[in-house]
């Protein structure tokens, strides 16, 4: 009788621990967000009671402010974040780093021009070069934004000059010239960076990128190739490569990076969606064959089987956007 009930706790105790084994698997990711919120929370009230104590120094509360401002940042309160960071500002106008992450705000508010003010004024201020980095990265996304492309241009260059051998400064210089739309420059630029860093794959994204817009298809898909092989899992790199195969009119090519795409996708991204109007503007209009599931994706028709197709290029695309 005892063996016998011993037998059934220790079988309703494996039970529970498959149930437990079952509940933590789907509430793993809930947990883990809520773990973050939490975590959050906890900083922000930490932080706003220091800044409650009216006997804090000024520098000091500076100092807090752009620590709670940061935590907004991460938690993707920008707007929230800004206000912070102006109030470290106004604690202590000579903390550079509060122009700095004000500035980096700004640019995410779009706010070009106060974003250009705010880091040109911690750039002049900072004395560390590599820290400065991130600050003149701001500085050419805000002057690029603006179309002043000179202004980012001389940015790069006066960079360049100062950090010879940083690959990223080159492909920044190449995004420049590529909105200007002087590929040419920016194929030149692109190959320094590869020739300093062979193994970054969005310096050959970048190339094949210039090509397309040249119309050099062919050298397109090969620089997109060569991204790919560095990293198979970056949606964009098929998504343009399978443009640069269709307007090649390699449309089983083209296909197959599509559907790939499909295939390792979130179901939300905006990717996707288009990746699915370049499959009808191929003119396929029966999937039979093609297994579209919400999590295996789309697999390819068995050996022999091919989708049926509407008459050859039937939808033109209006907008053959490529991905930068």
């Amino acid at each position: 009788m005892k063996d016998n009930l011993n037998k059934k706790i220790v079988l309703y105790a494996m039970c529970l621990l498959v149930v437990l084994e079952i509940l933590f698997l789907f509430n793993s990711t809930w947990l883990a967000k809520n773990y973050v919120a939490l975590r959050f929370k906890m900083d922000i009230s930490r932080v706003s009671r220091q800044l409650k104590n009216k006997n804090l120094p000024e520098q000091e509360k500076a100092i807090k402010y752009i620590e709670l401002g940061k935590i907004l940042f991460k938690q993707k309160k920008p707007e929230d974040a800004l206000r912070t960071f102006t109030q470290a500002v106004q604690a202590d106008p000579q903390n550079f780093y509060a122009y700095k992450y004000r500035g980096i705000t700004n640019t995410t508010l779009k706010k070009y021009p106060e974003a250009i003010a705010d880091l040109q004024q911690y750039i002049a201020a900072a004395n560390n070069a590599d820290e400065k980095l991130t600050a003149y990265y701001h500085l050419i996304w805000a002057y690029t934004t603006m179309q002043k492309y000179d202004d980012a241009l001389k940015v790069c260059t006066n960079l360049i000059k100062m950090h010879p051998s940083n690959a990223e400064l080159y492909r920044r210089r190449a995004s420049v010239y590529g909105k200007k739309r002087d590929f040419k420059s920016a194929i030149e630029n692109t190959d320094i960076a590869i020739k300093l860093n062979p193994s970054n794959p969005r310096f050959y994204y970048a190339k094949g990128y210039f090509y397309h817009r040249e119309n050099n298809l062919e050298e397109a898909v090969k620089n997109y190739t060569e991204a790919i092989k560095l990293d198979p899992k970056w949606l964009s790199y098929y998504y343009n490569r399978g443009t640069a195969y269709y307007r090649l009119g390699k449309d089983d090519e083209a296909l197959n990076d599509f559907f790939h795409m499909i295939k390792i996708a979130p179901r939300t991204s905006i990717l996707r969606m288009r990746v699915l109007y370049k499959i009808a503007a191929i003119g396929i209009t029966d999937l039979t064959g093609w297994r579209m599931g919400t999590r295996h994706g789309t697999h390819p028709p068995r050996t022999g089987q091919r989708p049926r197709r509407a008459r050859p290029r039937k939808y033109q695309l209006e907008n053959d956007e490529v991905y930068q």
